[in-house]
């Protein structure tokens, strides 16, 4: 798997990758692809640390072009929404009774 860096023109440091499914799980292989037509045979991945894009299908030879050419696909690609931290997914989905227990105690919960 290709990995690349590239600065786009406001200084923000990114780096993409490919994503190809079949290489990543063999769930498509057998139960076929869960994935939208245009992603089935990959994707590139562009990540600046606080964004995410994705952009299918995936370029031919990516990899071997110029930045300029990174930074022009990932302007184009979607933007991915963040996951949550598992930790903060468990304390927001907790009912407030059990989020709020050890409060009256002065007990941080971490």
């Amino acid at each position: 798997m290709a990995v690349r860096y590239f600065e786009s023109p406001d200084g923000a440091a990114w780096r993409v990758w490919e994503v190809i499914p079949g290489q990543v799980s063999d769930f498509r292989s057998s139960y076929g692809s869960h994935l939208p037509r245009d992603m089935a045979d990959g994707w590139l991945c562009f990540d600046c640390g606080n964004e995410k894009r994705r952009l299918a299908p995936l370029p031919l030879n990516w990899h071997e072009r110029p930045d300029g050419d990174l930074w022009f696909w990932c302007r184009a690609a979607e933007p991915v929404r963040a996951r949550m931290a598992r930790e903060d997914a468990d304390e927001r989905s907790a009912p407030p009774s059990v989020a709020m227990a050890g409060a009256e105690d002065g007990l941080a919960i971490a």
